[in-house]
């Protein structure tokens, strides 16, 4: 069994319910366990040490640079979408 890393919580969108809208647009993804925040963590210290090491000659790399942010971003979103919860179409009709 497989182990969700990621949930959708929207509180938010349950605050405009509660407030007597009819549909909530306001949603979100946010970490459900503490190893998806983990994955949150890393990403954002990956991308500090990124920052740090290509500062001193971007104009040089900025390409390399460009290309290794779009990496660990893509890898964030791959893991968000494999240990996350299912994407479903969340509004208009069923």
């Amino acid at each position: 069994a497989v182990r969700k890393l990621y949930s959708f919580r929207s509180t938010l969108a349950k605050d405009f319910r509660l407030s007597g809208a009819k549909n909530a647009t306001v949603t979100g993804w946010t970490p459900a366990t503490w190893q998806g925040w983990l994955i949150i963590l890393v990403y954002f210290i990956v991308f500090g040490i990124l920052a740090y090491i290509f500062q001193t000659n971007i104009k040089k790399y900025s390409v390399f640079y460009f290309i290794a942010v779009f990496v660990i971003t893509g890898l964030l979103i791959y893991i968000s979408y494999k240990k996350g919860e299912p994407a479903k179409w969340r509004w208009g009709k069923k």
